[in-house]
This record gives structure tokens, sequence and C-alpha cells, in this order.
């Protein structure tokens, strides 16, 4: 039904259904007599309804090709369309829909049971004579099972725990003496211990529960063991419970259950669900310690990532390749057409190897273009320790990746409305980033790799000091001495504010470490990488660890 369906008035709607299922069958209808039997009663004035007005007025155009009679049936006769318009919805996990008609779908035996094929037509007695052909009483729902008093009270007779409680309390009202319960299991000992507050209902034990709000009280089934785990399955793993967390859990049975240590049989139970474990993931997922590596010296150990794709530029750009030195922090981003193997190892080495040399060490993702034959060949002609990262975890290339984010702010901070212009910027923004103060080394990218800081428009608003007017110039065997000397200051300072900065990021999050040991043969479960569609589970159990 339509939203504006959904706010007719009741006798609408079975107007409604009449007309949408006449025009459904029109091919078995038309030019043929039937029988249109309903519950409600209001709409047997149908055919002698005087001067009817646009909706309806069309709606009686459309049933009057047919030739029909229609009957009222009580509602307690109607069961045939009845069990087919409310059953149970099993085409999902969960709805309202079938939460508040599972009560309608009851049968007199207590049981829901799947429906069957009724046919065709049934007289008023058919509809109430015989359920057998309405539902198949020999295939029981697998939804619940409602218990007779007469089987709890034997379920809680023949329990070690509950039976010698219910059988004190159907001949007497004073607790027993102490004496009597001492050799019991604990459970026994804390039914003892609540005996004011056991009732028995028909046979029955029942504990006392007074309301939140103390207006009232409410009377819990004591559980036998033997009930226990359906009592469990049903509260959180049914389709209308929906595998909620054990506190939600746990408040579903309190309402209506009791038994001694609940609360930790609803939190076991919750736990061990592979349903669960399998959606949800662990609450508190594992931290290990934070790895800490100093570079020393400049270009000693450089970070590469590729940053896109973005949208397709002027001049048919849609990739940007960043590389980054550890230690300096100074940083080039390279934009490109594609992101093939051969267009990044050309602008490493035609770009930033040919400018800056050959660094130590390499450090990328797991990349298609990173991990090729060609850009391994090239790392090993030019003697670079090619390292990667972790699989799935870019938190391990950290540096490239933080500069990445950087990147985009600062692009989205001046291209054009159409986005199609933000290659023709990465020179400007990349001036702007290289000349700021770097939070880690407490100096510029510029200061460190280049030795001076860079010259800014901001530079030439104001004339210089006086004292810098007809500076002399110095010679350039000693102007390289000073510039050593400089560097070697800076870098040694800059060394120890890394050391600084490197120790107090590995304080913060060290806090927050969450280890756990494994050992060869634990099964556990794994994360479920290529999960593409939102409804599969997000984890798999069927991981081994193996030794080695």
């Amino acid at each position: 039904m339509s939203k504006a369906e959904r706010n007719y008035c009741v006798t609408r709607k079975e107007l409604l259904a009449i007309v949408a299922s006449v025009k459904h069958f029109h091919h078995y209808l038309y030019g043929a007599k039937f029988l249109i039997r309903t519950d409600h009663g209001a709409l047997r004035w149908l055919t002698n309804f005087k001067n009817p007005e646009g909706q309806l007025a069309r709606w009686l155009e459309t049933l009057s090709i047919y030739h029909y009679e229609i009957q009222h049936r009580p509602g307690r006769l109607h069961g045939n369309a009845d069990a087919m318009s409310r059953r149970p919805c099993t085409d999902c996990r969960f709805c309202t829909n079938s939460e508040a008609k599972e009560e309608v779908a009851k049968t007199e035996t207590g049981n829901i049971f799947a429906i069957t094929n009724a046919p065709a037509t049934l007289s008023d007695s058919d509809a109430t004579g015989s359920q057998s052909e309405v539902v198949n009483q020999n295939e029981v729902s697998p939804w619940y099972h409602k218990h007779t008093q007469a089987e709890l009270r034997e379920m809680q007779l023949n329990d070690n725990d509950i039976g010698p409680i219910l059988l004190w309390k159907d001949v007497q009202e004073s607790r027993p003496d102490w004496a009597q319960v001492s050799p019991g299991s604990p459970a026994l000992k804390n039914y003892w211990g609540q005996w004011d507050r056991l009732k028995r209902k028909e046979g029955v034990l029942y504990r006392e529960l007074e309301s939140d709000s103390g207006n009232s009280v409410m009377l819990q089934l004591i559980v036998p063991k033997k009930l226990q785990q359906e009592i469990l399955t049903q509260a959180h793993n049914h389709r209308l419970s929906g595998h909620l967390m054990a506190k939600k859990t746990l408040g579903r049975i309190r309402d209506k259950f009791y038994w001694s240590g609940y609360r930790r049989s609803v939190e076991n139970w919750c736990r061990g669900c592979d349903q669960c474990a399998s959606r949800k993931g662990p609450s508190k997922k594992f931290n290990a310690e934070l790895k800490q590596y100093r570079s020393g010296h400049t270009m000693q150990r450089c970070a590469m990532d590729i940053m896109g794709p973005l949208p397709k530029s002027t001049r048919g750009n849609r990739y940007v390749l960043v590389i980054a030195d550890y230690f300096t922090k100074w940083t080039e981003a390279y934009p490109m057409a594609d992101m093939e193997a051969e267009t990044v190892a050309r602008l490493l080495v035609e770009q930033f190897i040919c400018r800056y040399g050959v660094p130590d060490e390499l450090h990328t993702d797991q990349g298609r273009q990173f991990e090729s034959e060609l850009f391994q060949h090239m790392c090993r002609l030019l003697d670079i320790n090619k390292t990667r990262t972790t699989p799935f975890h870019p938190q391990s290339d950290g540096m490239v990746e933080r500069f990445n984010r950087t990147l985009a702010e600062m692009l989205s901070a001046v291209v054009a409305k159409d986005q199609l212009d933000w290659d023709s910027w990465i020179p400007y923004v990349l001036m702007a980033y290289r000349s700021a103060e770097h939070e880690s080394t407490g100096f510029s990218p510029a200061e460190l790799m280049l030795g001076r800081k860079l010259g800014l428009p901001l530079s030439t608003t104001v004339p210089p000091p006086p004292d810098d007017v007809g500076t002399t110039s110095t010679a350039i065997p000693k102007f390289v001495t000073e510039l050593e000397g400089t560097l070697y200051e800076v870098h040694e300072l800059a060394r120890k504010r890394l050391k600084l900065s490197s120790e107090k990021q590995k304080k913060f999050h060290d806090k927050a470490v969450h280890t756990h040991t494994y050992k060869a043969g634990d099964i556990i479960w794994l994360l479920n990488t290529k999960r593409k569609k939102v409804c599969l589970p997000s984890y798999r159990n069927d991981g081994t660890v193996r030794d080695g």
C-alpha cells in the first residue's frame, strides 16, 4: 500500500482490497458470477450506494462490469482469509509486521504452524469446523513452542534445584530449616533465600519482581535447566530478537523469567553467539604497541603513495604520486593521468631521484604498481631497500597518508567550483606546506632540506630592517662551510625533537594497547576483507594459527 492508502479508514481499506483483488483476477472473473465474502459488514451497502463521488465513484465504476454478490461473514468464522492476511512475515529476519502479528497467528494448541493451501471455496462451517484443512499440525514452525502449565510443573519438579523448593511450597508456607537446604547446590540455597518472593500459581513456581516505578509487581517464571537454552535462544537468536547485546537481551528475559545466575547465563550466551561474532566482531579491538621508526638524516627513508582518483582535470590528470622524506618531512606531489607501474617508476626516477638523489629505503603500500616486477627491478638496480605496509592497514604508512588528507584540504580551499584545475594548484600548496613549521621537528621542511627558509610574498610587503641593508656578500667557500654548520645544528636539534615527538605519540597510543597472545592450533575469526555486500558477515570462523 502507498503512504496515502495506509491513511485510509478501515472501510476504504476493505473496499480497496476488493477492487485490487477483482482487477488482479480480471481474466478469471470477467463474465462469470462470483461471491465476495467479507467480515466488514459496512461493505454490504456497496451495491446500493446513491450518488457516489470522487474516488468512490471511480471504484464503483470499476466494479460495475462484474457480476458479483457481497456476503458478510463474522470475523470469528472468517479464519481462512484472516490466516492468510495475518500470517507471520518470513521474508526477512526482522520486521514490525511479523512482530505485531505474532499473537494473531497462534492456534488453540499454543503453537504456530505452517499454513498450507486452502480449498478454493469454503462454507461457513468449513471455516471453523476442521483446522486440519487450513494448517498442517505435523509441521510445527520453529518460532517457539508454548508449554502448558502441566509441562512447566513437571520440568520444575524434575529440576534438582527447583524441585525441592516447589515440593516444600506445596505442603507448607513457612521457610524450611537451613539444615534441610545446606547440603544442596548454591542455586537451591539462592531460591531458599528468596522464599517469601516465590509464589505458586496453578502448581507452577514464580518469583515476584517489583517494577522500576514501584507501582506494580510482575511474576517471573522460575525456569528449569531444561528450558533455559530455549529461553535464551528465543530472547537472543530469534528473528524478532535481533541478536542484540547482552544488556538488551537480559532486559527482555527479566520481564518474564528468572533462574539462579541468569545474568551470567545471558552474558555467556551472547558472548558465545557465532552470528554475533561473525557480524559485529570484538567490542574492543586488539591494538599492539606502537612501533617507532626514527630517521636520522635526509633521504634515509622515504614514503610513497598514490592519491586518487580525483576529478579528471583539464590536463587529463586523475591521480597524484606523493613522495615524502621521513626526516625532513619534505614532500613532493606529481599529478599523473594513470597509475600504471611504468608511469610511477618514470616519475620517481626522473622527477624525484634525479633531483634529490637515491633514497636508502622506500616504503609503500602493497598496490599493484609498487609490487610489479618493473618496480621491483628498478629498486634492485638503484640499490633501494624496498619495504611495504601491512595489508589493509594504512596506519603503517601514517606520515604520507596524513599528508594526503592535508593536501586534499588545501586543494579544496583553492580549486574552482568544477574542480578541473586542481593539478595546476599543486605547486602552490606544496610551497605553503614546505614553508610552514612542522609539529614533529619544530622546523619547516625547507629549512631541513635546503638549509634556509623559503622567501614568501609576505616578506616583500615591508622593507627589510635597516641593519640588513647593504650586507656584504659572503665568499662561496665560506658560505658552504657556514651552511654545513647550520644544517648540522638544525638537523641535530630536529633529531632531538623527532625523538621527543615519537615518544609522546607512543605514550598516548600505548594507553589503549589491548593485546592477545595466540599459540599454534588456536581457532580464530578472520576479518572478511573482500566483503562487498552489507548483509554479509564481517568475520569468518575458518582460521587456524600455524606454527612459524
